[in-house]
């Protein structure tokens, strides 16, 4: 029983080390009306995020959404319009990139924006960028 208090309490103290750093990040706005919701949504999502920290300088993860064209999808009296999305993701020097594709239903760009956030922080750890104390 102390074994496994210990490794419990051992465990919950390197979670919350590890949910103290913010990862810092960057998100690039293209000149491109299509993609200014779909960023003001990703911004939103990481500044409501504990996880993150967002920055324009320093060692960080640099995000650039892409938006494509959109799609109409009409079944019965329901009408969507979907989006494509890839999101461009370097770190600060340009030296490593990871490119992720989605698609969200235009009206939707926030509920789409906060799903991404794993995306984000995966990316953050391959290129080695680690999150900052607060």
């Amino acid at each position: 029983m102390k074994t496994t208090v210990a490794v419990f309490a051992l465990t919950l103290a390197l979670s919350f080390g590890r949910l103290a750093a913010q990862v810092p990040i960057d998100i690039v706005s293209p000149n491109d009306t299509t993609a200014s919701r779909f960023v003001d949504a990703l911004k939103q999502a990481v500044l409501g995020s504990s996880s993150f920290l967002l920055t324009t300088s320093g060692p960080r993860l640099r995000v650039t959404p892409v938006v494509g064209g959109s799609i109409s999808i009409t079944c019965g009296e329901h009408h969507d319009e979907v989006r494509g999305v890839a999101l461009f993701m370097t770190d600060s020097a340009g030296n490593k990139q990871v490119v992720y594709t989605s698609v969200f239903e235009v009206g939707k760009e926030k509920e789409t924006a906060n799903r991404q956030l794993l995306r984000f922080y995966e990316s953050a750890t391959r290129m080695g960028i680690r999150g900052r104390a607060r």
